[in-house]
């Protein structure tokens, strides 16, 4: 009997086909190994490019900081030095208030690609090198509304002189339309002192360098160093048919194209 199952199990060990039992853990397939392909380098459990990559810059887990760096040829490289590089490195990058790397503040409009650092006041028929006159396309934009309220309320509450000028009539301008005057919220505009209670409407001696805000009449209302975010929705900008031209004052602002 021995001899006989011996010589059994032998000969189903040489055959090498002997039928196994299904076990499913033996049946299921091994998952294939993650394989990365071209310049990427499997990180974890997904693949990466070390040179482009915004978490796993030059080497696997080293990550850039989205709202300043952007990762190029394998190191994270500052782009907040102007408006223009902060959208190439980051394309989503909306409109706003922004702080270069030179400590600078600007306000980026990303949607037309131009750069604003300075809200000023100045005679609308003069030339002032480097600045636009705010038209009033320019305040019906919900963007550029964004921006002259950040440059008004970052100065405090007033826009710079861009030199001295004796105006004939306070009424602000923001187009060379004939006895065209700009309003807002059905209010025409006279310069003021910056966050006081003080007009400055044909001054004696004219408009000295310094900074303006304004008085809003027939309101009487008065701006303060903070115009609320929601300003121009509750004092649209319009252009009427009221003061006769002259020397009239007119908000410029400096801006220059960002890409």
């Amino acid at each position: 009997m021995k001899l006989h199952w011996t010589l059994l199990l032998f000969a189903l060990a040489g055959c090498g086909k002997v039928q196994a039992l299904a076990d499913a853990s033996l049946d299921s397939k091994l998952p294939d190994a993650l394989t990365c392909s071209g310049a990427q380098t499997l990180c974890g459990n997904a693949c990466a490019d070390l040179q482009s990559s915004m978490t796993s810059c030059g080497a696997c887990g080293i990550s850039c900081q989205a709202d300043r760096e952007t990762c190029m040829a394998g190191h994270c490289v500052d782009f907040n030095t102007s408006c223009a590089a902060i959208k190439a490195g980051n394309p989503s990058a909306a409109s706003g208030p922004y702080t270069l790397l030179n400590n600078t503040t600007v306000f980026c409009d990303m949607e037309h690609a131009m750069t604003y650092t300075q809200l000023a006041f100045g005679q609308y028929n003069a030339t002032h090198a480097g600045y636009d006159m705010v038209s009033l396309a320019d305040l019906q934009d919900p963007t550029l509304q964004k921006a002259f309220i950040y440059l008004f309320n970052r100065q405090g509450g007033g826009a710079q002189s861009l030199g001295a000028f004796t105006s004939t009539t306070c009424c602000f301008k923001a187009s060379s339309g004939v006895n065209m005057t700009l309003e807002f919220g059905a209010n025409y505009m006279y310069p003021a002192t910056p966050n006081s209670t003080t007009s400055q409407c044909n001054q004696s001696g004219g408009y000295t360098l310094g900074s303006y805000g304004f008085l809003m009449e027939p309101s009487g209302v008065f701006t303060t160093a903070t115009l609320a975010s929601d300003f121009f929705t509750s004092h649209p900008a319009t252009e009427v048919q009221l003061c006769t031209d002259g020397t009239n004052p007119a908000f410029f602002w400096k801006r220059t194209a960002s890409m």
